[in-house]
């Protein structure tokens, strides 16, 4: 019995959903044939040569009043400009003859004359601040290469100075180690020069006795006489003899 009820709901619903996608589907049928014969009444309308006119007409008519609207403002402006312009100047001249007469002359001022008189003095200006910024250009430019050159002689000097300096050292040192050297040798020589003593000959002495005394061994003889240059051991008393000392 519920699956009976059942399905009779669902084909009620169905039903339903069918009448309203047709009742939709006859709308939309009838906006489209609606469109169609309005678009055929108007097309129809527009046939009629008097009816294109008039249409034209009143389709100009708003954009001829909005153009004079604006367009005679300014027409007038211009032509009050061009009057004050187009006035004569009256110029006095008086004549230097017997007659003592003046006249007066009418000038024209020449628009013209006066727009390339103001062109020439508006290019001499920027010939001047084109000139006065080249001229300040020049001058930042010389500045800055005198700077430099002055920096490259400063460094020249500085690196002349440090070899100067290095040299000096590198002399100076030198000449400490000569002297170091020099003493050293000096010394060395001295260390290694033999030690002469001078002795006077004295009553009862003996060259066998001056060895004894000096170097404790007869083989000093020798030294002494090849010393003092003696061919003989035979000496005197108050001679002086060179007796060499290791």
């Amino acid at each position: 019995m519920n699956k009976e009820a059942s399905y009779r709901e669902k084909a009620k619903r169905d039903r339903q959903r069918l009448q309203k996608a047709n009742l939709n589907d006859e709308l939309v049928m009838a906006e489209i044939s609606s469109t169609r014969e309005e678009k055929q009444t108007f097309e129809k309308k527009l046939d009629y040569p008097l009816i294109r006119l008039l249409a034209a007409f009143f389709i100009m008519v708003p954009i001829v009043a909005l153009s004079v609207y604006y367009l005679v403002p300014m027409l007038a402006e211009q032509s009050s400009t061009s009057a004050e312009k187009e006035d004569f100047e009256t110029v006095g001249i008086s004549n230097n003859n017997n007659n003592g007469s003046s006249q007066e002359v009418a000038a024209v001022p020449d628009d013209k004359e006066d727009q390339e008189k103001e062109n020439e003095a508006e290019e001499a200006k920027l010939k001047e601040q084109e000139e006065a910024e080249r001229k300040k250009q020049e001058e930042e430019e010389r500045k800055k290469q005198e700077e430099a050159e002055k920096k490259a002689k400063e460094e020249a000097a500085q690196k002349e100075k440090e070899k100067a300096e290095k040299k000096a050292r590198e002399e100076a040192e030198q000449k400490e180690k000569a002297l170091a050297e020099q003493k050293a040798k000096e010394e060395e020589e001295k260390k290694q020069a033999t030690k002469v003593v001078q002795h006077t000959v004295q009553s009862q002495e003996t060259m066998y006795r001056i060895a004894m005394n000096y170097y404790k061994s007869p083989d000093g003889i020798a030294k002494i006489k090849a010393a003092n240059n003696l061919p003989s051991e035979e000496i005197y008393v108050g001679q002086v003899l060179k007796i060499p000392l290791d």
